[in-house]
């Protein structure tokens, strides 16, 4: 995995950031909280997401463990510049990043897996009659 395309991190953000926003909303039993979590944590990884992942790609640090580890720090960030002072907003608002970052990772290999897979198939000789 190291080469990215952007349409793939594309597809694996927003992947993420759907069923980010239908787990919430079906646990919650409220379709309209899971939306809200779908937008506001797309918005949030095509803002601040998509450059910490071109920065750490960049760099060579691209794992699941840094990616899953700046969607924690991700989440914080609303928390923080409203200076909410409520302790268990802190750790849903970061664990959601961390959740949708990890749903991220997962997507992409697969979105990366799938790719290699029919690249394999479409580089065999065609068979002659």
């Amino acid at each position: 995995m190291s080469g990215f395309k952007l349409s793939e991190v594309l597809q694996a953000m927003l992947f993420a950031c759907a069923l980010a926003g239908i787990l919430t909303g079906v646990l919650i039993q409220e379709m309209g909280f899971g939306l809200l979590i779908f937008l506001i944590g797309f918005a949030h990884a095509l803002v601040l997401g998509l450059p910490a992942f071109v920065l750490l790609s960049r760099a060579k640090k691209i794992n699941v463990w840094t990616t899953v580890a700046c969607g924690f720090l991700i989440g914080l960030i609303p928390v923080s510049v409203l200076n909410w002072d409520i302790k268990l907003l802190y750790l849903m608002f970061a664990g959601v990043g961390s959740v949708i970052a990890g749903l991220f990772w997962v997507c992409l290999t697969w979105l990366i897996a799938r790719h290699d897979s029919l690249a394999s198939i479409d580089a065999r000789p065609a068979r002659k009659a």
